[in-house]
C-alpha cells in the first residue's frame, strides 16, 4: 500500500475523507489528474492520470 493509499484508508475509517479520490492539480482548461487512488470513486469510473476534468455534471468548473 502506497502512502498515498494509506493516507486515504485511514481518512475513511475517520470518516474525515471526502472527494473523488484522486490527486488534481489546476490547469489551463480544468483541473488536471495526477493520481487515482485505487478502489476509489474516481478508480470506479475509470479515470486516468492526465485525464482533465472541465465539467462537473452539466456545470463547468472554470
Amino acid at each position: 500500500m502506497s502512502g498515498k493509499e494509506l493516507e486515504y484508508f485511514s481518512e475513511s475509517l475517520r470518516g474525515n475523507f471526502a472527494g473523488i479520490g484522486a490527486v488534481i492539480a489546476k490547469a489551463d482548461d480544468g483541473v488536471i489528474i495526477r493520481e487515482i487512488l485505487q478502489d476509489s470513486p474516481a478508480y470506479k469510473a475509470q479515470l486516468k492520470a492526465g485525464d482533465i476534468i472541465t465539467m462537473v455534471n452539466t456545470g463547468s468548473i472554470r
